[in-house]
């Protein structure tokens, strides 16, 4: 059933017009509803991500970026991600600021690495 994959593809397309030629409150909205809805689909917050650095607004791009970094999304695409915001805050940011991303990594490992005790246990 590929309806909700056509419908995270829609809504997008959608949030991006408004972000781009209409309203960027409305596209933001829609966009925060989408990661409700699909919170790993990494696919998704990228372009949100993209969409608003297009728009100019680094410090919302920033804001997103740190609400993935604390998303429950499988390894392989955390660290995907983490590295883009560890780019981006070399491009973007300053010092502080990319030591910032690295605590992040850094939490998120030992979440996961808690998480395997767990299931250890």
């Amino acid at each position: 059933d590929g309806a909700p994959k056509e419908e995270a593809s829609l809504l997008s397309r959608y949030a991006c017009l408004e972000l781009e030629d209409g309203s960027r409150d409305r596209g933001r909205t829609v966009f925060d509803k989408l990661l409700e809805r699909f919170p790993r689909r990494a696919d998704l917050w990228q372009l949100y991500v993209a969409k608003t650095l297009k728009a100019g607004d680094v410090q919302h791009a920033r804001h997103i970026q740190t609400r993935l970094a604390a998303a429950d999304l499988p390894p392989k695409m955390m660290n995907a991600a983490l590295k883009r915001f560890a780019a981006f805050e070399s491009e973007h940011g300053d010092a502080a600021s990319a030591a910032a991303v690295k605590d992040l990594a850094r939490a998120y490992v030992a979440r996961r690495k808690d998480a395997m005790d767990d299931e250890d246990d």
